[in-house]
């Protein structure tokens, strides 16, 4: 009997999948946890597909989108598959020990009547390394604590509970890198989750290009998005996991005018010059 499901996302543009394999290499009885790796579009590597022919318990779904990616839509359509009662949705680019999903089921059947998330800090490789390693005793010496909030590394979450509040937010306003899991975040605040972050684990990131998200004028709509629904205590996306679960008013803010945007963006050139991004 599945038990717990673990869900990351791609939408055709990783290229290593150290992940896969260190959720598959567990401690916890492979009979009872499924890994799922949900592909916004339909390019999935051959690589991935290798996976797929050598472990029982690892599944690939194709959404076979197009137009711009949305990553909600993958966590969402990763959950509606899911047949573990406990989710963990996870960066599809971290390195977590072999323990970590057993300890994770453990501490959900101990608290097994408390509505609760479970966060796990990132750790990141700061820079690119001559040689590139995924083994644990390197990322442990080498990996640094640099956004200590990072909801979108790893946390774990009953799936009555990610339902109750219609789970990640799939409108097109948070399309592309997006504060998807903040937004989420902040909605499980609002419902009165108990939010935890864990003092015993910890995730490792490996360096990789391209990760870096510059400027984004779409990234700041969202971020007013997601204060009004805390200033409201919202708890419901636009458009979430249940389609037929409407909200009775959009949360939808207007376009920044130019003056505006040119406002933000030098902003954001200064943050950027004295090191705060």
């Amino acid at each position: 009997m599945i038990k717990l499901s673990v869900i990351m996302w791609d939408c055709s543009f990783r290229e290593r999948f150290h992940a896969i394999e260190s959720y598959l290499n567990q401690t916890l009885d492979e009979n009872i946890y499924e890994v799922i790796w949900v592909e916004f579009y339909n390019n999935v590597k051959e690589e991935v597909k290798k996976f797929a022919n050598k472990y029982k318990n690892f599944k690939i779904l194709t959404l076979n989108r197009n137009g711009k990616w949305q990553y909600g839509i993958c966590v969402n359509e990763g959950v509606r598959i899911a047949r573990g009662n406990i989710l963990i949705i996870s960066d599809g680019d971290v390195v977590v020990d072999e323990k970590f999903l057993e300890d994770e089921l453990r501490l959900h059947e101990k608290y097994h009547d408390l509505t609760f998330i479970n966060y796990h800090r990132r750790y990141d490789e700061p820079t690119e390394p001559d040689v590139y390693r995924y083994d644990l005793e390197y990322l442990k010496k080498v990996c640094v604590l640099t956004n200590p909030t990072n909801y979108a590394g790893c946390f774990s979450i009953k799936k009555k509970d990610f339902i109750a509040i219609n789970g990640y937010e799939e409108d097109m306003v948070f399309s592309g890198p997006s504060a998807c899991a903040k937004d989420f975040y902040i909605r499980a605040k609002n419902a009165g989750y108990f939010i935890r972050w864990s003092p015993e684990k910890r995730l490792f990131h490996p360096w990789h290009p391209g990760t870096t998200v510059g400027f984004s004028y779409l990234l700041k709509k969202q971020e007013r998005i997601i204060r009004i629904r805390d200033l409201n205590v919202d708890v419901l996306p636009n458009f979430g996991f249940n389609k037929k679960m409407k909200k009775t008013k959009l949360d939808i803010v207007p376009d920044y005018s130019f003056k505006e945007k040119i406002q933000l963006f030098i902003e954001f050139l200064i943050k950027k010059a004295i090191g705060k991004i």
